[in-house]
């Protein structure tokens, strides 16, 4: 597995407070790819693109949901999550942890409406999977990338601005990151 990201509109980030950002929802869009067996998903490229020709991800919810699927799987709480891929209304990255290996799929939800509220461990109703099915990784790996990208994310935003370290979504990401660092 490999996750891969480019953070947007640096220049403007990089004068904002933190306060600024907290009250105006600002939100840190970029690319994000996560790869794993013979599948990517999301957009990174390894060259310079205008940022107005591709669409971007919020990154913070990338982060977020796999550092949250983390703490599930670390506290035991859960064998299985799935969140929702930002730009669909159907489509889902579901993870399974099976002792010392994590089996990851994409999943297309049968009806839309009856996924669009579902909780990051709620299980599919009725999914049409695609290929290839069951990528299976190892977790421990899986574990170090998604700690590696969340660390390297939040060491580059530091070096944009650390005011935003302040912010709401950069405790809440820093929080995670510190208390599962600690648990390994």
């Amino acid at each position: 597995m490999k996750i891969r990201f480019t953070i947007f509109n640096q220049a403007e980030l990089k004068v904002m407070s933190a306060e600024e950002f907290d009250n105006n929802g600002e939100v840190v869009y970029g690319y994000f790819e996560i790869s794993f067996g013979e599948h990517a998903e999301g957009q990174y490229y390894d060259f310079d693109i205008s940022e107005e020709l591709v669409g971007g991800e919020a990154l913070e919810y990338w982060f977020s949901s796999l550092l949250e699927a983390l703490h599930l799987f670390q506290n035991k709480k859960t064998n299985y999550v799935a969140f929702r891929v930002i730009e669909y209304v159907d489509r889902w990255i579901e993870i399974k942890k099976i002792c010392d290996k994590v089996c990851i799929n994409i999943a297309n939800a049968s009806d839309p409406r009856e996924s669009a509220a579902l909780l990051l461990t709620s299980q599919l109703y009725n999914p049409v999977y695609e290929p290839p099915l069951d990528t299976m990784e190892n977790y421990d790996f899986f574990y170090q990338e998604i700690i590696r990208a969340t660390t390297d994310f939040l060491n580059k935003m530091n070096g944009i601005n650390p005011e935003l370290m302040k912010t709401q979504e950069f405790v809440c990401l820093s929080n995670y990151l510190h208390d599962l660092e600690h648990k390994w």
